[in-house]
Formats: C-alpha cells, sequence, structure tokens
C-alpha cells in the first residue's frame, strides 16, 4: 500500500535546502569571474542538494512512490571532498587545471557506485523490503545497518582528510603570498580559511557522533536532520561569499626558479650591503605608497634574485615582506598623524597617504605595530 505525503517541520526546511542550493549553483554557473572555481563550487552545491533532496523524499514517506531513489545520492557525497579541495587550489594556486591523473580522486564515487549497482538492479519491492528489515528502529529513532554504518564512516573519513589538505594547502599559500606582496587585502584568504576551518571541526564532530553509535545503537532522527542542514548551511554561506565576492582570491602569485641560484650564497657583507640597498630604494622612491607592491617588483628594480630579497629580509628583519613594507606604512601614518596633531584629519586619509587601501587593515596592521588604534594613538600622543 502506497503512503501519503507526510509534511513536517524538517521536510520544509530540508526541501528548502535543497533548492536553495540549486538556485545558489545556477548563479555561480553563470558568472564570468573565477568561472572555473566557480564551477567547481556549485558542483559541490548540486551534490549536497541533491542529498538533501533525497533526504526531503525520505522525511516526506515517498520512498514508496519512489524507490528507485533510494541511496542514489551516496555515491556523490565522495565528491565533496575532492569538489571542496580543488576549489581551494584553484583559488589559491595559479594555473591548477584538474588533469587526468586528478580524477583518481573520484575513484572512492566510483567505487560506491559499484558496490551499490546490484542494489540499484533490484525491483521496487526489494528496495522496500530492504528499508523495512535492515533499516532498524522506530518512527522517532533510527537504527544504523552495519553497511550504512561504514558508509558513513568512509564519507566522513574522506570529506575529514581533504578538509586538512585543504587547511595545509591554505596555510602553504597564504605564508607565499605574505612573503611576497605588501598588502593581503587583495587576496583576503580569512574567510575562506575560517569556513574551512568551521567544516573542519564539524566533521570532527559528526567523526565524534559516529564513534558512538555502536555504544548508543540508535539515535533520534532529529539528529540526522541537524547533522545534514548544519553541512547545507555551512556549504551555502561558502557558496553565497564565492557568488557574491569572486574575486577575493583572484591575484595569483609567479613561481621563481630557485634551482637557478642554489649554488649561490650571500656572505654576511653582501647581505647588510643588499638590506641596506633595499631600505635606501623603498625609503627613497616611498615604494611603500603603492598598495599592492610586490616583492617581485622590488627585486626587479634591484636586478636581484627574489629569495634572495626575502631571504635578507626575513634574516636581518625577522619579518616577511607583508610586514616589512608595513613597517615603513606605519611610521608614515604616525608621522602624518604627528603633523596633523592639531587639525582634523580623517583615518581614512591617512591610510590612503601611508599606503593602505582600506580602514580595517590600516587599523589592524596599525595597532600590531604601536599597541593603538590610530585614533587611540592620535588622542593618547599628539
Amino acid at each position: 500500500m502506497e503512503s501519503d505525503i507526510h509534511i513536517s517541520f524538517w521536510g520544509v526546511l530540508v526541501a528548502l535546502g535543497s533548492f536553495h542550493g540549486i538556485f545558489l549553483a545556477i548563479g555561480l554557473f553563470s558568472k564570468d569571474e573565477n568561472r572555473a572555481a566557480n564551477a567547481l563550487f556549485a558542483f559541490l552545491l548540486l551534490v549536497v542538494s541533491y542529498n538533501l533532496f533525497e533526504y526531503t523524499i525520505a522525511i516526506s514517506r515517498l520512498y514508496d512512490k519512489f524507490p528507485h531513489l533510494i541511496a542514489t545520492s551516496y555515491p556523490f557525497l565522495f565528491l565533496m571532498g575532492p569538489f571542496y579541495f580543488f576549489y581551494v587550489k584553484r583559488l589559491t594556486v595559479k594555473d591548477f587545471i584538474i588533469q587526468k591523473k586528478q580524477l583518481l580522486h573520484f575513484l572512492p564515487a566510483v567505487i560506491c557506485l559499484l558496490l551499490l549497482t546490484p542494489f540499484y538492479l533490484t525491483t521496487p519491492e526489494s528496495k522496500m523490503d530492504f528499508l523495512k528489515t535492515e533499516v532498524g528502529g522506530s518512527e522517532d529513532h533510527i537504527e544504523i545497518p552495519w553497511g550504512q554504518y561504514l558508509f558513513m564512516a568512509s564519507h566522513f573519513i574522506q570529506t575529514f582528510i581533504y578538509l586538512l589538505f585543504s587547511k595545509r594547502l591554505l596555510n602553504k599559500q597564504e605564508t607565499a603570498y605574505k612573503a611576497n606582496l605588501s598588502d593581503n587585502s587583495l587576496i583576503n584568504f580569512s574567510i575562506l580559511r575560517q569556513m574551512t576551518s568551521v567544516f573542519f571541526w564539524f566533521l570532527v564532530g559528526c567523526l565524534l557522533v559516529l564513534a558512538l553509535l555502536p555504544v548508543i545503537k540508535q539515535y533520534r532522527v532529529e539528529m540526522d536532520y541537524v547533522l545534514v542542514l548544519t553541512l547545507s548551511v555551512l556549504i551555502h554561506t561558502t557558496g553565497y561569499i564565492a557568488l557574491k565576492q569572486p574575486l577575493f582570491f583572484g591575484y595569483q602569485l609567479e613561481p621563481e626558479d630557485k634551482e637557478k641560484y642554489a649554488s649561490y650564497k650571500l656572505t654576511e657583507a653582501q647581505s647588510e650591503e643588499l638590506y641596506k640597498k633595499i631600505v635606501d630604494k623603498i625609503e627613497h622612491e616611498q615604494l611603500y605608497l603603492i598598495s599592492d607592491y610586490k616583492i617581485a617588483d622590488l627585486a626587479t628594480a634591484l636586478e636581484v634574485p627574489i629569495h634572495y630579497l626575502s631571504q635578507v629580509i626575513n634574516e636581518t628583519t625577522d619579518k616577511n615582506f607583508f610586514e616589512f613594507i608595513n613597517s615603513f606604512r606605519v611610521n608614515k601614518a604616525r608621522k602624518l598623524l604627528a603633523e596633523n596633531g592639531d587639525s582634523y584629519l580623517k583615518i581614512m586619509t591617512v591610510a590612503f597617504d601611508s599606503g593602505f587601501n582600506n580602514k580595517s587593515t590600516f587599523n589592524r596592521i596599525f595597532k600590531k605595530h604601536t599597541g593603538f588604534t590610530p585614533s587611540q594613538y592620535k588622542e593618547k600622543f599628539l
């Protein structure tokens, strides 16, 4: 006997999440900027949306009407980790494209599909019998069969590993950017790094819950709904950020061939001489006023390999290029504040005239160097 449609609060929420993900994916596909990266995230959204759609079918008790949809979203879940990792890599690594060897990242999804194919080929009656006999519990509680438990564990662990890779890649690339650029507001890693960390700790929580399942045997269905909705909200939020700010990771670093200079080593005297040239060049030509100034630009101006500049700056000042250039900007800002101590000078004007291109970056860096925000500094010392 076919079941009637069951409309519930959870079913409506999950359905809305599914449709929202589809519309957001369409928006990302239609964006011209960062098209490849946005397409990767759009595919991730479609995976999540289809999983939510299947949840909607289950919650609404429509499997009787559409038994052929049972477990069809399972193989796609193994694409979540690779899609997110490739999205991060596309945004942060110059000229990254998915090549043939990287298709191996999709192998777990293919294996899952092959393992489930015999189930997909069974009759609708057999599928419904499986649900009734293998998935135990009551209307409010779920008892997970071992096969599904192993699937969930594999999916969570695989996604967790890809998030680890994403976190390591972001940390590596952020360090490289700060060593080569003078203003990281052009390549603001903070949002993506924070979202990746949230995903990471969410997966840690899921793994802890998963570890408890063999002990507690069954759990309330609401827990399942909360977990899947939380994940969808996190992914939809990141997708919305990508849609609204598609270029906040748009700048890409040019690689340098360090092997060409590997056999050369600067003496202490050469390092001191080069550091003096660096400071003289920056101060005399006020290069720190160029908000997007790069270490590559300085290397070209001085006709010195980039890694020599990076080495000398780091060893002499214990700073990367980003911090080094900003020390000149902060000194310039302090001078401007002192010269206009008795007059009304907008902080934003000081920021721009010191080489910063936004107020939040200026406030943060100024406070890091002086212990005070520009406004506090002006009130206390001028």
